[in-house]
């Protein structure tokens, strides 16, 4: 279905202006028609020729009805650019939650190595598998961007360089870029993640406190000046 055109005052008041003439013209022709079908109908003629010259100059000044064969030009043929959903979060922050949300909502596409690795039934703490299958996964992110699918990536992009690198690549692609970062307290984090291990949910990894702290080590928090390189940012805190 074609976008209706938005019409400025002027359009407007040239529309309002053929129709008021055109319309009481072709009941008059009717009506004469009807009754009076021996005689010439020069009001119909009269019709005829105002129809195409009202036509012609209405679409003169509004170019949002022009077309080429059955595609409007206008600034509604322009294409959006595709967004890369990213996320920057250690686990248990709530990424999947947020992930799967933006997803329903959106015509986003989500990928996410720990669900490939579960649907896959591999050892997801198999750090070779997961490197390998996560660069694969990534590679599909940019031909669907490439297309102008936009794309949810569901990893946690803990350093700085990974962040940097998607969100150049995804420059160069024409695409713009949506950060989530998930700043949460290590307690929240813990809490968070004894519910989950607790649960054995599908694609869950379980992980150990111990685990947790060696994360929280090496996790490269974004500083503002960062969050503000990407076209929209959204800072997740606790409850």
């Amino acid at each position: 279905m074609l976008p209706w055109p938005v019409l400025q005052s002027k359009q407007v008041t040239i529309l309002a202006l053929y129709i008021s003439i055109y319309v009481p013209l072709i009941v008059l022709n009717l009506k004469q028609w009807r009754f009076k079908q021996n005689e010439p109908r020069i009001i119909g003629g009269a019709a005829t020729i105002t129809m195409p010259v009202l036509i012609v100059y209405y679409s003169s000044k509004c170019p949002q009805l022009k077309y080429r064969s059955t595609i409007m030009q206008s600034q509604y043929d322009k294409p959006l650019r595709p967004t890369l959903v990213l996320f920057c979060g250690l686990p248990g922050s709530g990424k999947t939650t947020t992930a799967k949300r933006i997803e329903k909502e959106s015509r986003a596409i989500r990928l996410c190595t720990d669900d490939w690795l579960a649907d896959l039934a591999i050892d997801l703490f198999d750090e070779t598998i997961r490197d390998n299958l996560q660069n694969r996964l990534y590679r599909l992110c940019k031909e669907l961007l490439s297309h102008g699918q936009d794309v949810i990536l569901e990893d946690g992009l803990w350093i700085r360089s990974e962040r940097d690198e998607k969100r150049k690549d995804a420059a160069e692609l024409g695409a713009q870029t949506e950060m989530h970062y998930f700043d949460l307290s290590f307690d929240e984090l813990w809490r968070r993640l004894e519910t989950r291990n607790a649960s054995n949910a599908v694609g869950a990894v379980p992980i150990t406190r111990k685990q947790l702290a060696k994360y929280w080590s090496i996790f490269e928090r974004p500083s503002l000046n960062e969050l503000n390189l990407f076209d929209k940012y959204i800072v997740h805190r606790q409850q």
